[in-house]
């Protein structure tokens, strides 16, 4: 996650989104290739070497070498901070989900019942929704709008609260924001209309209520014209 990534490489989560020009909910895919501004940094750990970190960091060794101030042969201490040339974060790996299971045949359905707070689109001050908010009762269940599997399930990423992330079948991702509590876990598979959260008003929201987004590959959808 990016929030992992940030405390890794000593560098804050803001400077990574704004260096990949990434939107919400910062998805990351396996192979990715991210950079960071300025020069982060790498605490080293067991195993570690110069031509290790150079082949991870993808940088040539005189050049990390030379930045740190290290001299033949090279021997590395754990815990000891060097400095990454260039910023550049390591391809993204993640660790291994089952696939997701085979869609309903149904369409997505809706996650909650309630009326819309903000609907999809560009707003006000250049802030754009990227997907929608509705309205519910504090408690009440938020349903998986289709079958799929939980690719995050927690309070990692700033300003969604409570956050749930599906992925099912031909590339598609459902989110689910601000729950109060979540009732499934990282790499269950889940079924249509299946339970996975309650409405909350986690993330610094005013009153309780549901942001779920739709995204086909990292691409966001308005919801409204898929859900049935």
């Amino acid at each position: 996650t990016i929030y992992a990534l940030s405390r890794r490489h000593d560098v804050t989560v803001r400077e990574i989104i704004r260096a990949n020009h990434l939107k919400p909910p910062y998805l990351l895919y396996p192979g990715q290739k991210l950079k960071s501004s300025g020069t982060g940094l790498h605490v080293v750990r067991k195993g570690d070497t110069i031509y290790s970190l150079s082949r991870k960091y993808r940088v040539d060794m005189t050049s990390f070498a030379r930045l740190n101030r290290l001299k033949r042969p090279f021997i590395l201490s754990i815990g000891q901070k060097l400095k990454v040339p260039g910023g550049i974060v390591p391809r993204t790996r993640r660790a291994a989900l089952p696939p997701p299971p085979p869609r309903s045949g149904k369409g997505f359905m809706w996650p909650v019942k309630g009326p819309l707070l903000s609907s999809y689109g560009p707003k006000a001050k250049g802030y754009h929704n990227d997907g929608i908010n509705i309205a519910a009762k504090t408690g009440s269940y938020v349903r998986a709008a289709e079958s799929g599997v939980v690719v995050h399930a927690g309070r990692k990423i700033k300003g969604f609260g409570q956050l749930i992330l599906l992925r099912h079948s031909n590339g598609w991702i459902t989110a689910y924001a601000h729950n109060s509590v979540i009732l499934i876990k990282k790499g269950q598979s889940v079924k249509r209309g299946q339970a996975i959260a309650r409405v909350g008003s986690s993330g610094g929201v005013k009153r309780p209520q549901l942001h779920f987004e739709m995204r086909k590959g990292a691409r966001a959808v308005n919801p409204v014209k898929y859900l049935s």
